[in-house]
């Protein structure tokens, strides 16, 4: 078991936190590992992205205000590897308790305690940089950072990292997994400039090698409340997350291998 928590936030809205949370996660389950999907924006992108809320409405929020228990907030998926917990009801109380340290706190013991038994805990941040951001970010083992190549967005990304840093030197977590590029448009002369760009701007090692291809099957299957790999017509659409999941583990092996680079190795058995 990995037992990982991997937060998957951005600066900015619309760059595929959920599309990227709902895809990989699901991937990753189909691979075998068990996943948790927990939808940590108070808007429920991702609860609004799959049909949860048809089995449970209550969530996540409901859980940060004591008005339910995370064991009946979580759902298991037909496949099921794959769990997932809604954002739940929104509120200013359950909100606001992100605001306090104290409140922070009690969030990360929280989703540490739903993560246990999951190989991967896949958290949907809202965007920005804000306090629930920061809380959610704080207790993850690492940040899955979507990015589209939009002008606004790659110039917006070092305030992001410089904030994802200051975490990291005041909790020792968490660590950037990867700068994910999202719905890049090939066919877009703009696009591919700035994609150049940012290959040039950022450290290689941060961007994965896994580029997500506009597709607008993704908007399409949305409606069904499904993950790409379980629509037919969109297996094509699929290969990119999954391509996404195999990279994520080949890296945690090369960085697990690196860890004993120093030690001499006596034999495979």
């Amino acid at each position: 078991m990995t037992d990982r928590i991997i937060s998957i936030a951005s600066q900015k809205g619309g760059v595929g936190k959920s599309t990227t949370a709902l895809n990989l996660g699901f991937s990753l389950s189909s691979m075998g590992y068990s996943v948790l999907l927990l939808d940590g924006d108070p808007q429920g992108g991702l609860s609004l992205g799959t049909n949860i809320r048809d089995k449970q409405m209550k969530g996540f929020l409901d859980i940060i205000s004591g008005q339910a228990q995370p064991q009946e907030c979580i759902v298991k998926a037909r496949n099921g590897k794959l769990s997932s917990c809604s954002s739940g009801k929104y509120s200013l109380q359950s909100v606001r308790k992100f605001d306090s340290t104290r409140g922070q706190v009690q969030a990360g013991e929280i989703v540490k305690k739903m993560s246990e038994g999951y190989d991967y805990t896949l958290l949907d941040c809202p965007a920005g940089i804000g306090p629930v951001v920061r809380a959610l970010v704080s207790i993850s083992d690492s940040v899955l950072v979507p990015l589209n190549m939009r002008n606004t967005s790659v110039r917006s990304l070092p305030v992001f990292l410089e904030f994802l840093k200051d975490i990291k030197g005041r909790k020792k977590n968490p660590g950037l997994e990867g700068i994910l590029v999202t719905m890049l448009d090939y066919a877009s002369r703009t696009e591919l400039e700035i994609f150049k760009s940012v290959k040039e701007q950022f450290n290689p090692k941060w961007l994965f090698s896994t580029v997500i291809k506009h597709d607008y099957l993704y908007e399409d299957i949305s409606i069904n409340a499904i993950p790409a790999g379980m629509s037919s017509k969109a297996v094509k659409a699929s290969r990119n997350y999954f391509e996404l999941a195999l990279e994520l583990r080949e890296r945690e092996i090369v960085s697990k291998s690196g860890e004993n680079e120093d030690e001499e190795v006596q034999g495979l058995f």
